[in-house]
């Protein structure tokens, strides 16, 4: 490696996050660590001031700030799979655009783990969730029983890791990933590390800081809306863990809990157009042809619903 190229590269995505973006922004740069680091912002054509207050640090800091402006808006999936792939470094931290981090020396202590753990593709720390007003919601994003290490098989049943707080080998050619159908980059990205080694959780580094804000893509949708869109990711980790039957199994059992709950919810509150869905949905999952109870039960739900309730 050229002793001026990067050993980490911090990547963020971005949009409309003017409010946010400095703090973040400063939180990378405060990082202090024995070697070389860059940012890699994809930039999602914001429509607020995001972008001139990103291209404002850039000129600050010369060389070190890489910015992926678009000529349009193409999403976050497509930001954030186009974006990586511009990482030049051996180690990718991330952090969100209305994120950030606290401890100054959380890259040293990462990078430090990873060199001298070879059987590690990621380590992490949690985060402290806040909203729009700074208030703390929870001290962890994560919950007390994933505050641990993980092992490759539970990376590649998308353990859960806080994003913003984790660090992983530049190891995926994000070049090749067929990401089409995903709607949760992070589980994705999680499960497919699980291939190249373990998870290390560090208790020594202070956690991040996740901002919950309101009109947020995830935490906009409703418990319905999470279900179908986790099911279209786990039926992508379906097809990719194809050959490993355990792996496999267990996304299926993901698909087949989501469209049961996801049914059940919305008969509660007469969702028509969400029982409908995910009761056809239901009719395609084997788990439903292979028990008649379960076969029984899906029909029966479905149909005292349109007995009982009008359409909406």
């Amino acid at each position: 490696m050229h002793p001026k190229a990067p050993l980490v590269s911090i990547f963020i995505c971005t949009y409309n996050q003017e409010s946010y973006i400095r703090e973040t922004l400063d939180s990378l740069l405060m990082q202090d660590c024995d070697f070389n680091y860059e940012i890699v912002i994809a930039e999602d054509k914001s429509s607020d001031r995001t972008l001139d207050i990103c291209q404002e640090y850039a000129r600050k800091n010369e060389g070190k700030i890489n910015i992926l402006s678009r000529q349009k808006n193409i999403g976050l999936i497509e930001n954030f799979f186009q974006g990586i792939t511009k990482c030049k470094g051996k180690y990718i931290a991330m952090c969100g655009g209305d994120d950030y981090w606290t401890d100054e020396t959380k890259l040293q202590k990462q990078v430090a783990f990873l060199e001298s753990h070879d059987d590690y593709v990621i380590t992490y720390t949690d985060s402290v969730m806040i909203n729009d007003n700074g208030d703390e919601i929870s001290n962890t994003e994560v919950g007390i029983e994933n505050l641990r290490d993980f092992s490759k098989t539970e990376l590649q049943k998308g353990a859960f890791i806080s994003p913003r707080a984790m660090m992983f080998r530049n190891v995926l050619d994000f070049n090749e990933i067929n990401y089409s159908g995903i709607f949760q980059e992070d589980a994705f990205l999680i499960s497919l590390l699980g291939e190249y080694g373990k998870g290390k959780f560090l208790d020594d580094i202070q956690p991040s800081i996740y901002r919950i804000l309101k009109n947020g893509i995830w935490s906009s949708q409703t418990e319905i809306e999470r279900l179908f869109s986790s099911r279209s990711t786990f039926k992508r980790l379906i097809f990719l863990h194809k050959n490993k039957p355990e792996i496999n199994r267990y996304y299926k059992d993901l698909v087949h809990h989501n469209m049961s709950r996801a049914l059940y919810l919305s008969i509660s509150h007469k969702k028509t157009k969400y029982v409908i869905k995910s009761y056809l949905i239901g009719l395609t999952l084997k788990q439903n042809w292979s028990k008649l109870n379960l076969f029984l039960n899906i029909n029966k739900d479905f149909l005292s619903y349109f007995f009982q309730h009008k359409y909406r």
